[in-house]
C-alpha cells in the first residue's frame, strides 16, 4: 500500500472511524461483460456519488462517521434547482455553478436528443460518496440499485464520482 493510502487510512481512523480498513477487490472477482450494443441503441443511467437528493426527499446522513450507504432516485428531468446536496466531504462550489460537474443529466439529455445514446433512464441515482464502512453498500444497496437498473432495461451506467 502506498504511503499516501497509509496516511489517509490513519487520518480516517483518527478523525472518524477507528477501525477503518480499505476494501480490497481482487481483479479475479470482478465480473466482466463484453459491451455488444452501440451507444445509440442503449439506455444509459447516471450514478453520482455527490450526495444529491430531491428537495422533497430526505437528505443523506452526512454527519454519520460511518457514512450513509443509502441511495436516492433522481429523475432524468432533474435540474440543480430541484436538488439539494447532503455531503460534507467535497467543495460544492463548482457543482453549484454547473450540476453537470457531478451529475451530468443535462449532458446525457443532450446526447439523447442528438441520438448519441438511445435514451437516458427515467430514474438515475445518487449515493453519498463518503462511505468508509462499506459493508451495507456492497451487500445491500448497490445490489438493490443494480436490480432496479436491470428491471428498467438499463444497458450501461455512467459513474460520476465526486
Amino acid at each position: 500500500m502506498s504511503d499516501f493510502l497509509l496516511k489517509m487510512r490513519e487520518f480516517i481512523r483518527e478523525k472518524w472511524v477507528p477501525d477503518f480498513e480499505y476494501v480490497v477487490n481482487d481483479a479475479a472477482d470482478i465480473p466482466w461483460a463484453k459491451f455488444n450494443k452501440r451507444l445509440n441503441q442503449c439506455k444509459i443511467a447516471v450514478i453520482s456519488t455527490g450526495g444529491f437528493y430531491q428537495k422533497a426527499d430526505h437528505p443523506f446522513d452526512a454527519e454519520n462517521p460511518a457514512g450513509d450507504a443509502s441511495y436516492r432516485s433522481i429523475p432524468k428531468t432533474a435540474t440543480r434547482a430541484d436538488l439539494d446536496i447532503a455531503h460534507t466531504h467535497y467543495d460544492h462550489k463548482y457543482v453549484n455553478e454547473d450540476l453537470n460537474v457531478a451529475l451530468p443529466l443535462e449532458i446525457f439529455r443532450q446526447y439523447e436528443r442528438r441520438g448519441i445514446i438511445g435514451e437516458l433512464a427515467e430514474t438515475n441515482y445518487s449515493f453519498m460518496g463518503y462511505i468508509p464502512v462499506a459493508g451495507e453498500l456492497i451487500n445491500t444497496t448497490a445490489p438493490e440499485v443494480a436490480e432496479r437498473l436491470a428491471a428498467a432495461g438499463v444497458d450501461a451506467v455512467f459513474l460520476a464520482p465526486t
